[in-house]
């Protein structure tokens, strides 16, 4: 098994790991509003963490209802949430749109 592989089943592993820890925490987690001092909250950075990417797909299939995966489906379910800044961290990027790559909890 290659290397990249390796890392990126680990990487999923790990979020599928916190999912399962934050689902026991009795809050909702609410994303904090910016503060005057903006680089304590974004990173600056262009590291690309999980080696070689992105790879787009053309025409690739779009949610419909918000969900990638089906209420029937098994395995551990999570919730995503983000925001996009611009390099410098000084303000949001509207309209983004993110490529999500998911799989199941077996990796």
């Amino acid at each position: 098994m290659s290397k990249h592989m390796d890392s990126r089943r680990q990487f999923l592993r790990n979020i599928s790991l916190s999912a399962a820890a934050f689902s026991f925490m009795p809050f909702t987690a609410r994303a904090k509003t910016l503060s005057s001092n903006k680089k304590e909250e974004c990173e600056k950075t262009t590291l690309d963490y999980y080696g070689e990417g992105p790879f787009y797909t053309d025409n690739p299939p779009t949610l419909t209802d918000g969900k990638l995966a089906k209420e029937s489906e098994t395995g551990t379910k999570i919730r995503i949430t983000g925001r996009v800044q611009n390099l410098d961290c000084s303000e949001f990027i509207p309209d983004t749109i993110v490529d999500v790559w998911q799989a199941n909890d077996a990796g």
